[in-house]
């Protein structure tokens, strides 16, 4: 949830300064059909704690109903089915202070957009990627052992992916960090 508020963030304030690619979870999802999927793999690790052998489970998210104000996302693997629903308001709260309350540091945070060509499946997109470095400073009254710690957060965004989202790593530096969600393969109706 942390990375959505940072990205929406992020965005926000690129889509005010320049008029680019704004993120929005509800149109991501509600400008596509009922039966519209998208499939993507998952995985995360720390530099002494990887990922083990094995491709990482598909998982796929299909747009199962829409209702006025709600959308309802299938979510099937290969161990569990479950639905999730999206709502307009769903997109989480952008944070106003600087001093993060959760953990009294002060979050520095960077951004960057550009435009790539990302291959989803047998589709070549055009994406909006969003690059998101936050540091951690000391804030005054002390804080936790995350100070000094650069996390790099990217986001590939494009709007012929259900979702929205083709790609999504993260790594922190130091201590070695990292997560990734890959769109590997996706449908729209």
């Amino acid at each position: 949830m942390r990375i959505l508020a940072l990205l929406a963030l992020a965005s926000a304030a690129l889509a005010q300064d320049d008029k680019k690619f704004a993120w929005n979870e509800w149109d991501a999802w509600n400008s596509f059909a009922v039966g519209s999927w998208v499939d993507f793999t998952s995985q995360g690790g720390t530099a002494t704690t990887p990922m083990g052998p094995g491709a990482p489970p598909v998982v796929r998210r299909t747009i199962d109903k829409k209702e006025e104000k709600q959308i309802t996302i299938k979510l099937t693997n290969a161990a569990r089915d479950s639905d999730v629903v999206r709502k307009p308001d769903a997109d989480p709260p952008v944070p106003a202070a600087k001093k993060c309350p959760a953990c009294s540091t002060v979050h520095v945070v960077d951004t960057k957009s550009s435009k790539e060509k990302l291959k989803v499946g047998k589709a070549e997109v055009e994406c909006t990627l969003i690059t998101v470095v936050e540091t951690t400073a000391k804030a005054a009254g002390g804080g936790p052992a995350l100070v000094g710690c650069r996390w790099t957060f990217k986001t590939w965004y494009s709007k012929e992916v259900p979702g929205w989202i083709a790609r999504r790593e993260s790594l922190c530096d130091p201590g070695g960090a990292w997560s990734k969600m890959v769109v590997v393969d996706f449908e729209k109706k």
